[in-house]
C-alpha cells in the first residue's frame, strides 16, 4: 500500500500548490522533451521543488501525469455526454486552450504517454458508454470494444491533427471523425 498522499481528497493549499508546480513543470518540459526521456529531476528543478517533495506526493512521473490528466478528466465531466461523444476535438481544444495544456497535446505522442493518454480516454469513454446504456441506449457491441476503437482513434486522429499544424478546425475533425466511425454508434440527432 503506497503511503502517498492521497490526490482524490481535498488537499489543503500546500499541497494544491506543489501539485500545481509540479503539473505545471512537467507541461513545460513537455513543450521541449518527450515524455519517456524526462526525468523526475529535471521535472524538480522545474519546479524549484525537491525531490524529496515530489515523493511525498507522488510515486513516480506517471502518477504526476495521471494525477493532471484525472484534473483535465474532470473539466470534461462538466461538458454533456453528447458534447464528448459527438464533437470530442472541439470540446478537447477548448478545454486544452482555456487551461494552457496545449504541450501536452503538442508532446511526441511516445510510448508512455501514447499508452496513459489512451488508457485514461477510454476509462472515461466507457464510463459515458455505461451511463448511455444504463438510460436504455444499445450497443451492438460490447462496451470494451467500442471504448477500445474509438479512444485510439480518436487519440490518433488527434495526434495526427497536431503534427500536421491544426489546418483543419476542430469541427472539421470532429466531422471526420464521425465519417471514419460507424454513424450507427455516434449518430448526430436531427
Amino acid at each position: 500500500m503506497s503511503n502517498k498522499i492521497p490526490i482524490s481528497d481535498k488537499p489543503d493549499l500546500r499541497v494544491r500548490r506543489t501539485h500545481k508546480l509540479l503539473w505545471e513543470a512537467l507541461l513545460k518540459l513537455l513543450e521541449t522533451y518527450p515524455y519517456d526521456s524526462l526525468t523526475v529531476q529535471q521535472i524538480c528543478e522545474e519546479a524549484m521543488v525537491h525531490r524529496t517533495t515530489f515523493y511525498n506526493h507522488f510515486e513516480d512521473k506517471d502518477h504526476l501525469l495521471k494525477y493532471g490528466l484525472r484534473q483535465i478528466d474532470d473539466l470534461f465531466g462538466k461538458r454533456s455526454i453528447r458534447e464528448r461523444l459527438l464533437h470530442p476535438v472541439r470540446t478537447a481544444e477548448e478545454i486544452i486552450e482555456k487551461n494552457k495544456l496545449a504541450p501536452l497535446m503538442a508532446s511526441p505522442t511516445d510510448g508512455t504517454l501514447s499508452r496513459i493518454l489512451y488508457k485514461q480516454g477510454m476509462e472515461g469513454l466507457k464510463k459515458d458508454l455505461r451511463e448511455l446504456e444504463e438510460s436504455g441506449v444499445k450497443f451492438p457491441l460490447p462496451l470494451d470494444v467500442i471504448a477500445s476503437f474509438y479512444s485510439g482513434a480518436r487519440l490518433s486522429l488527434c495526434a495526427w491533427w497536431m503534427e500536421n499544424g491544426r489546418k483543419e478546425s476542430a469541427d472539421q475533425m470532429d466531422e471526420y471523425l464521425r465519417q471514419l466511425i460507424n454513424p450507427k454508434l455516434f449518430m448526430e440527432e436531427e
